[in-house]
């Protein structure tokens, strides 16, 4: 037996501004045009989502931040196809996205999280993006096999267009996150806020805090699925932290070498400054 689930976004004053060419009430990267989500759903708990989406960039921070747009899914229980994808530059013209430019990549969770080995990402990488453009696509999420038989679990499905942060995944987002709530929260120690803000990445900034939390949070028990040697690497860094410090981060490193996934910058000035210790 099957049911058909409907869920539409209207986005009513968000069409009536794209039509008037007058600014929103407050200025925001993007604005969705069209929102159309698709639900059809089997007893047994399988299901598909059709995502029809039609976004607006409004600024350069639009550009930045939404000319690749990532889908994460999970490889093992689920397919995610890209149906159709074009940019709509400013003029009218219509720019399809080449197959080579929707790309799939290892998930940034799966670096500090073996039981998320199976995610991965696919992404959007729309041409000619510029302001003013309007991005086109609509995707299928077929999950093939239900978390648990017989329910529909769908809360791990986010837009990341409904998000004020970068477009998920980002595997920089919730140290950021972490940081500015203990701020909020009172801590006012420099050392300790940047060791929780790039404890995933590294910085060049670090006092002894941020370094021992780098290291604790890729040797902490639990990780030996990536660190089979996890064990023997913990007990060297009381008397030798400093290389064990090194052989993490390129560990690191080479790990989003491999994935496919740019180098932030702290990363690559802090491995500067590991390889330049004696």
């Amino acid at each position: 037996m099957r049911y058909l689930i409907l869920a539409a976004l209207a986005g009513v004053f968000s069409t009536l501004f794209a039509l008037a060419d007058t600014p929103p009430p407050y200025d925001v990267p993007v604005e969705e045009l069209h929102a159309w989500d698709t639900y059809t759903v089997e007893a047994d708990g399988r299901y598909t989502y059709d995502a029809d989406y039609v976004i607006l960039v409004r600024n350069e921070e639009g550009v930045h931040r939404y000319a690749q747009i990532p889908f994460p899914y999970s490889e093992t229980r689920e397919t995610l196809d890209v149906i159709e994808a074009y940019t709509e530059t400013p003029d009218g013209r219509r720019i399809p996205v080449p197959s080579d430019r929707i790309l799939t990549k290892e998930s940034p969770a799966t670096m500090d999280a073996a039981m998320f080995a199976d995610v991965k990402v696919k992404i959007i990488v729309f041409p000619d993006v510029e302001v003013r453009s309007t991005l086109h696509y609509k995707t299928r999420l077929t999950v093939k096999e239900p978390l648990f038989p017989g329910f529909v679990v769908i809360e791990d499905l986010v837009d990341p267009h409904e998000l004020d942060e970068e477009p998920l995944p980002d595997p920089l987002a919730h140290g950021p996150a972490a940081a500015d709530r203990a701020a909020a929260d009172g801590e006012r120690d420099r050392g300790v806020l940047d060791a929780v803000r790039f404890h995933t990445i590294g910085s060049p900034d670090w006092d002894d805090v941020g370094r021992m939390l780098y290291l604790a949070d890729f040797l902490e028990p639990g990780r030996d699925g990536i660190a089979p040697d996890r064990a023997d690497l913990a007990r060297r860094v009381p008397i030798e932290r400093d290389a064990v410090l090194r052989e993490v981060a390129r560990r690191r490193i080479e790990w989003l070498i491999r994935s496919g996934w740019p180098l932030p910058a702290p990363t690559v000035a802090f491995w500067n400054q590991l390889v330049g210790r004696s």
